[in-house]
Order: structure tokens, then C-alpha cells, then sequence
């Protein structure tokens, strides 16, 4: 297996605060987008315009899940 180099990259409380507060900021720009559905499209298209939202949405609450879980961790009210 090939081995690649990354360099080490600190997650630091702030850096971890700026990306939390982002993904909220982000995650309620892409409900406000969301709810501009066309109420004209026809079945088929909303029925895939919500599976999208719900995607969308759906990965953005797990990244500010994590989030939230390292930054309690390094904040020392987690363990292990």
C-alpha cells in the first residue's frame, strides 16, 4: 500500500469554533435555498428536490455534529 505524506494539521478550539459557526451559517442557507422550491414543478421533480434537501442537509448536521463532539472534547467535557 502506497503511503502518502500529509502534513499535521492542528485542530485548534478556534479553529474548530470558526468551522462550527460556518456550517451553521451554511446549513441555514441551504434550508433558506431549499425552501424556494417551484411550486410548479411537477411530482417527479419535487419528490427529487426534497431527496436533495434532505441529503444536503442530512451531511451538514453530521459535520456540525462532529463539530460540536471535538469541540466539547477539547474543551475536557468528553473523554475518550
Amino acid at each position: 500500500m502506497l503511503e502518502t505524506h500529509r502534513p499535521h494539521i492542528s485542530l485548534t478550539p478556534r479553529l474548530i469554533g470558526a468551522l462550527y459557526t460556518e456550517a451553521l451559517v451554511l446549513a441555514d442557507e441551504a434550508r433558506a435555498t431549499f425552501a424556494l422550491a417551484d411550486p410548479a414543478a411537477t411530482a417527479r421533480d419535487t419528490m427529487a428536490f426534497a431527496c436533495e434537501s434532505l441529503k444536503v442537509t442530512t451531511r451538514l448536521m453530521q459535520v456540525i455534529a462532529w463539530l460540536l463532539n471535538r469541540k466539547a472534547y477539547l474543551a475536557g467535557e468528553l473523554g475518550e
